[in-house]
């Protein structure tokens, strides 16, 4: 995945699924307040709106205060990623995965397969 530079202290990427999009940035005030001015643009450009009920941003290391602001910029819902979210069923965390974190996809997959072996 190759990020593209937006601002001299930021470079933003993305992941798209079918309905979502993932915007992965810096948590610094500069990169947010220019990510909101390209999606204002998007909003502009394609008669588009945001659904911000349905919509999150994800912060991670981020001070209190930077939180507030940006909580006052985005009027989305603003959480916390240091323990992971869930999306599509898996757990989405910044720092590493343990063998409890996968430990039900493998229970899951390891059902279907001792039902093939009946």
């Amino acid at each position: 995945m190759r990020g593209v530079k937006i601002c001299d202290s930021m470079t933003i990427s993305h992941l798209l699924f079918v309905g979502d999009i993932f915007i992965f940035g810096h948590g610094s005030l500069t990169g947010l307040r220019s990510i909101r001015e390209i999606l204002n643009l998007y909003c502009k450009a394609t008669g588009l709106e945001i659904n911000m009920r349905k919509s999150s941003l994800l912060l991670s290391g981020v001070s209190e205060n930077v939180k507030a602001q940006i909580e006052i910029l985005y009027t989305m819902n603003v959480m916390e990623l240091d323990h992971g979210i869930k999306y599509l069923g898996f757990t989405l965390k910044p720092n590493r995965y343990k063998y409890e974190d996968w430990l039900w996809f493998y229970n899951k997959n390891e059902a279907r397969v001792f039902l093939w072996c009946n």
